[in-house]
C-alpha cells in the first residue's frame, strides 16, 4: 500500500496538461496490468486501461519507489501499447510483470 505520492515538477506539468487525474495515476502503480523496470532511468512503468476524458486507454506511470514513498517521475496515456512495449522492452525495459 502506498503512504505518499510525490509528483516531480514535470509530472506535475505533464498531469495538468494531458488532464490526468490522480487517483487513476495511484490505480495504475497499485495494481498496473504491466510492470517493467527501465535499465537506462533506473525507473518502473506501470501499465494499465484507464478512461480519460470518457476514452479507455492505456496509462503509463514512470515513477521511482523507496519505502512507502512513490516519487511520481512521468504520466502518459498510450492507445499503441504493444507498439510502445515492442519498442523498449528487452532494449530499455525488463517486464517484471
Amino acid at each position: 500500500m502506498i503512504k505518499k505520492i510525490v509528483l516531480s515538477k514535470h509530472a506535475q506539468l505533464k498531469i495538468k496538461e494531458r488532464r490526468l487525474d490522480v487517483d487513476a495515476i495511484k490505480r495504475v502503480i497499485e495494481e498496473p496490468a504491466s510492470l517493467f523496470f527501465d535499465i537506462l532511468s533506473k525507473t518502473m512503468a506501470a501499465i494499465r486501461k484507464v478512461e480519460i476524458s470518457g476514452i479507455e486507454t492505456n496509462l503509463v506511470v514512470v515513477f521511482t519507489h523507496q519505502a512507502e514513498e512513490v516519487k511520481v517521475i512521468t504520466a502518459y496515456p498510450c492507445r499503441n501499447i504493444d507498439r510502445e512495449i515492442k519498442a523498449k522492452e528487452g532494449k530499455r525495459w525488463l517486464k517484471i510483470k
